[in-house]
């Protein structure tokens, strides 16, 4: 329903034909053809499920009342639409109103009100606001932190006793801002860096500016999280509470649309920042959640893969007090769910130690293992313990090997169900045992040396290029992979491009791949400008 106040300021908005043209004829389900036009980002940037990894994670509640003061065209609507009772959308004019009406007219919770907050009467106080971006546009040149203060102010006034306001904001001094990316708002390299606050249409902040500007609202309860790469397609989202480096390595894809004039490597420096305790100063965006009573989530961490196919789509929540959860993201994903605890309990009845997963109200639960995950020992040891690097793989193919019946009378190792992500990143090493956890996928009929292929090709990936003791070729030799290698390589890129949806995100995963030659030969160049 479409609810339109007169007099109310109508707020511009850059209409986009295309947008309006693919939710008009399919509800925006089907964009993939429109995403190697000029206006490629334009409709990833609304329609993308990648997007929706900003808040599907989140515990709203079931019975909470939300308001998205920024929906745009509706990016995050489905989301709050999926885990609120009652939605209301601030949307700018009609037309975009009317785009979203078309986009979610299946939806029976949500209400679209036409006009600015601030100058619309809403019917009731909200449990939660969402506003992604907005402080950023609320002031202007030469303001001051009170513009903002205000702002915040006009928002928690929609609030309930106990309501939680989500803001999403960029951060001035990102890690891409440092790589020479062009600033959000100026659209020139290192704008905010230099600090030129001439912006005419927003203003970036920094960690510690927000936070004062929290506090001056009077917004004293507040939790930082870090979506990375950045708030609008999210891969794993951080707390203050928890981060990590190995987790950055493995599931981290940073991207750019515009490369031209990046100097450095973005992908290369997150586990630097990591280690060295700096994510909070470097993370390309916030996620704060703030209110006026103790009542933050409990979720310390999470891992999205949103970018899957809906059965395999997934969130991976570390909460406070040890737990583990994992839900499908969305419907089609139930089944799947129920799977990977039938397999761990396989795994388990073959001698293998196991994280216990329990299958509870649509989700798996599993305890929080205080422990380094097998990947981050090999990693650690990569460049400096030769003996114990082979050791462990010598040990993981094993237990590879340990896993499943063989194939009689077969000339090589081939496992009747292979669990194909027996991979390091998915085995806990508690006082030198390996525990498993996480098994998705099961390949019948399969070579023992491809899911050991798989674990050696995504470590030495993680590594991205750090010197070893153990060459990637050597392993190889160990293990007799070498004649198999490109055989295997075609497997996986097979599953890869079923598990990853490749065709649908062909276009995002160019703005993925950085050319680290071109960008040092771009850095070189302006080391010789002389001005």
């Amino acid at each position: 329903m479409i609810v339109e106040k007169n007099g109310a300021k109508q707020k511009e908005f850059a209409r986009d034909e295309i947008i309006e043209e693919i939710i008009k004829s399919n509800n925006g389900e089907d964009y993939s053809s429109f995403l190697r036009g000029e206006c490629a980002w334009n409709v990833f940037y609304h329609l993308s499920p990648m997007r929706q990894s900003l808040l599907n994670w989140y515990d709203f509640g079931k019975e909470s009342i939300a308001l998205e003061v920024n929906g745009e065209y509706g990016a995050l609507t489905g989301v709050l639409c999926d885990q609120c009772k009652e939605v209301i959308t601030l949307a700018p004019n009609h037309q975009v109103a009317e785009i979203l009406q078309k986009r979610y007219e299946n939806r029976d919770n949500l209400m679209i009100y036409v006009g600015e907050l601030g100058a619309i009467d809403l019917p009731r106080r909200f449990d939660f606001i969402v506003d992604i971006c907005g402080i950023e546009r609320a002031g202007g040149i030469g303001q001051g932190e009170k513009v903002y203060e205000n702002y915040l102010n006009l928002l928690g006034g929609y609030l309930s006793d106990n309501g939680k306001i989500i803001l999403a904001a960029d951060n001035r001094y990102g890690i891409r801002y440092f790589c020479g990316a062009k600033e959000k708002y100026s659209q020139l390299p290192f704008a905010g860096i230099n600090q030129f606050f001439e912006e005419q249409n927003g203003h970036l902040f920094h960690r510690q500016e927000l936070e004062q500007i929290l506090i001056g609202s009077g917004l004293k309860k507040y939790k930082f999280y870090y979506p990375l790469p950045d708030y609008i397609v999210p891969q794993v989202v951080f707390s203050d509470q928890r981060d990590s480096s190995i987790l950055v390595s493995e599931r981290l894809n940073p991207y750019n649309v515009d490369q031209s004039t990046l100097i450095a490597c973005e992908r290369k420096l997150y586990r630097d920042i990591i280690d060295n305790g700096v994510l909070k100063f470097f993370a390309n965006s916030f996620l704060v959640e703030c209110g006026k009573q103790n009542n933050m989530c409990d979720i310390i961490s999470a891992v999205l893969s949103t970018d899957r196919a809906k059965t395999d789509s997934y969130a991976t929540c570390l909460k406070e007090g040890g737990s583990v959860s994992k839900r499908n993201l969305f419907p089609e994903g139930k089944k799947r769910l129920q799977l990977l605890c039938h397999n761990i309990w396989n795994i388990a009845q073959r001698g293998i130690k196991t994280i216990p997963h329990q299958f509870v109200d649509g989700q798996i639960i599993m305890p929080y293992m205080d422990a380094p995950t097998l990947s981050n020992m090999l990693v650690t040891a990569a460049d400096r313990d030769r003996e114990l690097f082979i050791e462990l793989w010598d040990r993981l193919y094993e237990l590879i090997l340990k896993s499943s019946e063989r194939v009689p009378d077969a000339e090589e190792e081939i496992l009747r169900e292979a669990y194909i992500d027996l991979v390091p990143s998915n085995i806990f090493v508690l006082d030198d045992e390996f525990y498993v956890y996480d098994q998705e996928f099961v390949r019948e009929n399969c070579p023992a040396k491809y899911v050991l292929y798989r674990g050696i090709k995504y470590t030495y990936m993680a590594l991205g290029g750090m010197k070893t003791e153990v060459s990637l070729e050597e392993l190889k030799e160990r293990y007799g992979l070498g004649e198999t290698w490109e055989a295997f390589e075609k497997m996986e890129n097979e599953f890869i491009a079923y598990n990853r949806q490749s065709e649908l995100y062909r276009q995002f995963n160019i703005w993925a791949d950085s050319n680290r030659w071109i960008i040092a030969k771009r850095g070189e160049r302006v080391g010789d400008i002389i001005v």
